[in-house]
């Protein structure tokens, strides 16, 4: 990487690491307070909504602002073509959801799921108007922005949320908290970004964005709906409790991974796309990025399985406890998160949308047959077909991937293999402390400080490249901030 480019990736990563992390710790607080005064079945109930919802959001941005980002040079009328059809296609998703309630309410049973997805149903409206205004502050990396918009979101959302419970709405605090976060993000993304939709539409803009970004709204569909196709198996086949105590799980497992996974991708595809002409620049910064991925997510994860148990029993309570096994488990998948994302952004880079949807299409089908023979078995069968999925994505994707880089999947391996290695011995001497401290607040310190303070320790003996560069970043950061010039 040039020094440029370097600063670019570094300041985009931090600063979306920021807001995405520092969202969770703001969304993790408000959601302890909200599941000790709510029960689990109604988590499970909004839940139930995910896939529609998601579906629905999908098709509303149709990737169009992934289009925008890869596009080298954007105008105002690009800008103003997008927003135009977000908002049109998010008013003609939400009046399907209205129409179809019921049947949704039908289909799992449960008839209070009508209005909840009507009420529900708007935050795709309110999002489309800010989709533009985000996706202009991703393109030109300008993630402290983005950071801002979320805190301030958050956390008046999370206190409106709260009153309401406190105030025994039951599960429309839930539906209240995430049409205000959307309702918040998108003023204040107007605010922060002085951009505003001109009277203009072009086909030929449109046309031109449609053919790149098609098939990848063809590959986020199948994403979507395979990513939530667990909510509705679990939500049709179980009851409303188990999906609780599974989406649970999914929370504190995206507070660790999935945010990781986001804030790599979300940064890595526009510094990438500037280099995507330069097949050495591209290998090298390929390389420097997985390490850096690998020096954090297998800690990262394999720390959170050692801990789940004080994790869920302090932060959540003995209710909850059913949500162990499941955090545990999710969290080995919670790793191939964002290795996924960083070698499918290549095909992105690339232009190969219609090979990013050829691997998806695979995945999906072999997805929905691994599902049909755990389902009946019950919630960790499910999720115990999914690592056999893990294993067959990472292989073609970096398969695929590699051809373009040069890094197949066992030079990929060969890169992780060290912080795997030293991760997992960290976790067999830290999970020993549970035979000596029983208070579940003293083995949680205990085992995070040891767990942190020995993988440190191991990477700097065993000289691994991300660890000086770890060193580099932070020393950069902190004299930035004595400076006050960190942007």
């Amino acid at each position: 990487m040039t020094e440029t480019l370097r600063e670019k990736t570094i300041n985009g990563v931090l600063w979306s690491a920021i807001q995405r992390y520092g969202n969770q710790v703001i969304t993790l607080v408000i959601s302890i307070v909200l599941a000790r005064l709510l029960e689990p079945r109604q988590f499970g109930l909004v839940g139930m909504l995910a896939v529609f919802v998601g579906i629905s959001q999908t098709f509303i941005d149709s990737g169009l602002g992934t289009a925008l980002i890869q596009k080298k040079k954007t105008t105002d009328e690009d800008f103003s073509t997008v927003f135009y059809f977000n908002l049109l296609v998010s008013i003609v998703f939400y009046f399907a959801l209205f129409f179809t309630s019921p049947l949704i309410a039908d289909f799992y049973g449960e008839p209070k799921l009508d209005q909840l997805t009507k009420v529900l149903g708007l935050l795709l409206i309110i999002n489309a108007f800010g989709i533009i205004h985000n996706t202009k502050i991703q393109k030109s990396l300008e993630f402290k922005k983005i950071a801002k918009v979320t805190f301030i979101s958050s956390i008046l959302s999370g206190t409106i949320a709260i009153i309401f419970a406190l105030n025994n709405f039951g599960v429309w605090s839930l539906v209240i908290y995430q049409l205000s976060i959307k309702l918040f993000k998108t003023i204040f993304l107007w605010i922060y970004d002085s951009w505003k939709p001109s009277l203009k539409f072009s086909i030929e803009a449109f046309k031109e964005l449609f053919n790149y970004s098609s098939k990848l709204l063809a590959s986020s569909l199948l994403y979507r709906i395979t990513d939530n196709i667990y909510y509705v198996i679990i939500g049709k086949f179980y009851s409303p409790a188990s999906l609780g105590f599974y989406d649970r799980a999914v929370k504190f497992q995206m507070l660790a991974a999935r945010n990781l996974n986001a804030t790599i991708q979300v940064v890595t595809f526009p510094v990438l796309s500037e280099i995507q002409d330069d097949s050495q620049r591209l290998h090298n910064s390929y390389k420097k990025i997985l390490e850096m991925i690998s020096f954090v997510i297998f800690p990262l994860m394999i720390l959170l399985i050692v801990t789940a148990k004080p994790i869920i029993l302090i932060l959540i309570g003995e209710k909850w406890s059913q949500s162990i096994i499941y955090l545990q488990l999710l969290s080995v998948l919670g790793i191939g998160y964002p290795i996924a994302s960083i070698n499918l952004n290549i095909l992105k880079v690339k232009g190969r949308s219609d090979l990013f949807l050829r691997l998806e299409i695979i995945k999906s089908a072999l997805l929905i047959i691994l599902l049909i023979i755990t389902a009946k078995f019950g919630i960790i069968a499910i999720i115990l077909g999914q690592y056999l999925l893990e294993v067959f994505s990472f292989y073609i994707n970096t398969y695929y991937s590699g051809s373009f880089i040069n890094l197949g999947p066992s030079k990929q391996l060969k890169l992780m293999l060290p912080y795997a290695s030293i991760s997992i011995i960290v976790a067999l001497v830290t999970v020993s402390l549970k035979f000596l401290f029983f208070n579940n607040y003293i083995l949680l310190l205990s085992q995070v400080a040891l767990y942190i303070t020995l993988y440190l320790v191991m990477t700097k003996l065993f000289k691994l490249n991300s660890f000086n560069e770890f060193i580099d970043i932070l020393k950069s950061y902190i004299k930035k901030l004595k400076r006050g010039k960190l942007q």
